[in-house]
């Protein structure tokens, strides 16, 4: 185990044990975990019967205990997205103890996304993304999201094919608020999950 590694995993025993917000019972109910399956309900009211189009899990994220969060996408304009992909950044932020499993996120579904679908990533948290959408026939579109553990960042853009905006919204996962999680989403060192 390299010394990054053990470093990241004392870390995340620590997160685990003082906050006990970002721990799974089991990766069977990793879903769950991240309240996919409620996404739709908890923030796109502009959304007319939203529908999930796809997901991509990250491997690390189908292991017990992982510390992951929820990057989500949704198209809620009158255009095609011809693509989204969610990629780790390749600077990372100093001073924040980060996921060495983030480094391998690269995922990007060229499947059109239509009007009211979204697409879901779970992925490694702590670590800084970037997502990019592609509005057939209008521009490419792109956010910087901060994940930090138990963390949904769900955003969508609106309007039409040549003049749209991008919203956000940025939640607990439904099981971290069982856990206790409450106030600002962030780490126990104070780095806010964010959609910039």
């Amino acid at each position: 185990m390299s010394n990054r590694t053990e470093m990241f995993s004392k870390h995340t025993a620590l997160v685990a044990a003082s906050l006990a917000i970002a721990v799974v019972p089991s990766s069977a109910h990793a879903d769950d975990y991240y309240g996919v399956d409620d996404l739709a309900a908890d923030a796109w009211d502009a959304i007319t019967k939203p529908k999930k189009s796809k997901t991509y899990k990250h491997d690390y994220c189908k292991t017990e205990d992982p510390f992951c969060g929820v990057i989500a996408y949704a198209n809620a304009g009158g255009y095609i997205v011809k693509s989204v992909d969610v990629h780790a950044k390749d600077s990372q932020p100093s001073g924040v103890q980060l996921n060495p499993y983030c480094t391998s996120v690269a995922k990007k579904f060229t499947s059109n996304l239509e009007l009211n679908e979204y697409d879901v990533f779970i992925v490694p948290a702590n670590c800084l993304y970037k997502l990019k959408i592609n509005i057939q026939s209008g521009p490419k579109k792109d956010r910087i999201i901060m994940l930090t553990p138990g963390c949904v960042a769900q955003t969508w853009t609106d309007g039409t094919t040549g003049s749209n905006k991008w919203h956000k919204d940025i939640h607990w996962s439904d099981e971290a608020k069982k856990k206790g999680a409450s106030g600002p989403v962030q780490d126990p060192a104070g780095n806010k999950c964010s959609v910039s």
